[in-house]
Parts: structure tokens; sequence; C-alpha cells
């Protein structure tokens, strides 16, 4: 140890260390039960370049109902443009639902009906709107 430093040790092999700048040094942890970390506030993390994690059987990465999810860059919330693409479909299938083409009869313009699938249509705006319902809530903007 040099002057300055310090060494908390917990146990035989079980130790953090930071230096005479303050500097933490690493700290490994290897155990093969469970582990669990409860904070009482924030828990906030900077990561100096890539964070990699790994679950054989499942990760879970959730909010408190009422909560909001923030997913990609700093500037772009995939989960955004996830909902921003269920309102195209909606959009695509409203206008499906109710578009005509026009021809003309007897030298007068005129429009065909809307497509015999405008039910189906209307159904699946519906449905895209359904998904955006349960999908924004949870997105922080």
């Amino acid at each position: 140890m040099e002057p300055g430093e310090l060494v908390h040790q917990a146990a035989p092999g079980v130790y953090q260390r930071a230096d005479s700048a303050g500097n933490w040094h690493r700290l490994n942890i290897t155990t093969a039960s469970d582990q669990n970390t409860k904070i009482g506030r924030d828990l906030k993390q900077r990561i100096g370049n890539i964070v990699d994690s790994l679950a054989v059987a499942k990760q879970l990465i959730k909010v408190n109902d009422g909560g909001k999810v923030w997913l990609g860059s700093e500037s772009v919330n995939v989960l955004q443009i996830l909902s921003d693409l269920i309102q195209v479909v909606a959009d695509i299938a409203n206008t499906a639902s109710s578009h005509t083409h026009p021809y003309t009869d007897n030298g007068s313009p005129m429009n065909t009906q809307a497509p015999n699938q405008s039910e189906a249509f209307s159904g699946q705006k519906s449905s895209a709107n359904g998904l955006t319902s349960r999908l924004d809530p949870v997105i922080d903007v």
C-alpha cells in the first residue's frame, strides 16, 4: 500500500481499494448463490465502454406500473420509434379502408366504392391503436 491509499477488507479475498487520488479500483464478485441489492434511492451508472449482460434463462428489465422506460441512445428512444411506427400502420389501415380509384363512366368522372375489405382495414387500425395505447404510457420522452 502507498501512502494515502485506502483498503477495506471485509473478509479474506474480499476487499476494495482506493488510490491516493480517490479512484476506486475494480471489484469482481463471483457467487454460486443469489445476489440481491436494494438501493433506497437512485442508482446511476456511467460505464466507460461496454456493458455486456448475459442471463442463461431470462433477463427482465422492468419498472413499477406507472413508471417510464427509455431504450436506445441518449437522443433516440427506440420505443418511441416503435410507437410512431404503430401509428403509421394505423394511418395506412385507415387510408386503405376508405380508398377509392377514379374512373370515367359515360364521360363523367367517378370514384370506385371503398374496398370490400374496408371492415378488416378498420379493425387493423383499431388493433394498432390498441397497441399504441398500451405502449405509450411506459415510454419516457
